[in-house]
């Protein structure tokens, strides 16, 4: 016949295993959160480093305009992320807010030759997202998108690789975190 007694050896054993357990668990979802704001960082920084540069947009080979990049930034929202961008010309200011969850990202490919002069020293990424499942603000006027788009400097030979792998790590980052409640 058992008793408590005869037991109580095995609950200490069973408690030791669930406070181990609950702190490796908490251990990972920290080195996550931890990962996922040194990318968030690292992505701000980059869009931060094109201020005082200029997107020279053109349209058939034909050139539009020169806007300047004056303000600008990535960060952290309780839904994903959010792209802010204040471009200036000599007539007028407008700002873009894009606003998405990383874990939508299906792919990323640089759209710079279909709207830039070749020597434009800011690029841009396209980022597209499964369904239109980002929102896009300009100057007000919002409305539900499937692509969003990055600046980056493209007139450093390295950055487009860089920027697009941390995108990716991003993404997988905030699939794992919903993974976690996945049956």
């Amino acid at each position: 016949m058992f008793t408590l007694q005869s037991f109580k050896p095995m609950m200490h054993v069973i408690a030791s295993f669930c406070t181990c357990f609950i702190l490796n668990v908490t251990s990972a979802q920290d080195k996550e959160n931890e990962a996922k704001k040194e990318t968030i960082g690292y992505l701000n920084q980059k869009t931060k480093e094109i201020i005082g540069f200029n997107k020279l947009a053109v349209s058939q080979k034909v050139f539009l305009n020169k806007r300047t990049i004056t303000d600008g930034h990535l960060k952290q929202t309780n839904s994903g992320v959010e792209i802010f961008v204040v471009y200036t010309t000599p007539t007028y200011s407008m700002y873009t807010y894009n606003s998405f969850n990383p874990k939508h990202i299906v792919s990323i490919t640089n759209s710079s030759a279909e709207s830039l002069a070749p020597d434009s020293p800011v690029g841009t990424l396209e980022i597209k997202l499964v369904g239109k499942t980002a929102i896009f603000n300009n100057n007000g006027d919002s409305s539900n998108v499937q692509k969003v788009i990055l600046n980056f400097l493209q007139a450093d030979p390295g950055n487009e690789g860089r920027i697009v792998k941390a995108l990716l790590r991003l993404r997988d980052l905030f699939k794992t975190e919903d993974a976690m409640f996945e049956d």
